[in-house]
């Protein structure tokens, strides 16, 4: 028997959707890939989050896993390379293994402990008081603290040239909480 699908109206009250089903949003995984490899941003950080996964039932689906595996770490360095502040502070998390254990990403990129302090020095302009830690800290080397740096440096001079912060902060889970998400996921950013 296929799952009855349940929404939330605008004013978070569950509305029951009669008669949508299982089939009715399958595909939409593959829909939100596609859309992510056009270069639509927004789907790009969606699909980097694991939403195309879908819940424990369709872990059986390996090739869907496969593919995030594959495509999820570039699609999140894209929408990275576009300015996106979420995108920033879900890299900045898989990379720093920051409360990863819901991460679908964590699973898909190693950490990288250069760009770990790069991403950590970009969340300080990012996040109104984040606390950096230092590059003796986080175990670099001099020329690793260097490396860091530079990185750092492009990615201000280029994508995050115009800094803002992430809208759903640190948490990137907030974006699948109805109860604390206040933007349209799909929409552009305002800002």
């Amino acid at each position: 028997m296929e799952t009855q699908w349940r929404a939330q109206d605008p004013e978070n009250r569950l509305t029951d959707c009669s008669g949508v089903t299982d089939s009715d949003v399958r595909g939409l995984a593959d829909a939100l890939q596609q859309s992510a490899e056009r270069g639509f941003t927004p789907s790009q950080v969606l699909y980097a989050t694991g939403i195309g996964l879908g819940g424990v039932p369709d872990i059986k689906n390996t090739d869907a896993i496969r593919r995030f595996r594959q495509r999820a770490p570039d699609l999140a360095w894209k929408a990275f390379s576009h300015g996106d502040p979420d995108a920033a502070a879900l890299l900045w998390r898989v990379h720093n293994e920051v409360d990863v254990g819901y991460v679908a990403l964590a699973g898909a990129i190693d950490p990288d402990p250069v760009k770990a302090h790069a991403l950590d020095l970009l969340m300080d302009d990012l996040v109104p008081d984040f606390i950096v830690g230092t590059a003796a800290e986080a175990g670099l080397s001099k020329e690793q603290a260097a490396q860091a740096e530079a990185l750092h440096a492009e990615w201000r001079a280029t994508s995050f040239a115009h800094a803002r912060p992430p809208r759903f902060g640190m948490e990137i889970e907030r974006m699948f909480d109805p109860e604390k998400r206040a933007v349209d996921l799909c929409a552009p950013d305002p800002r």
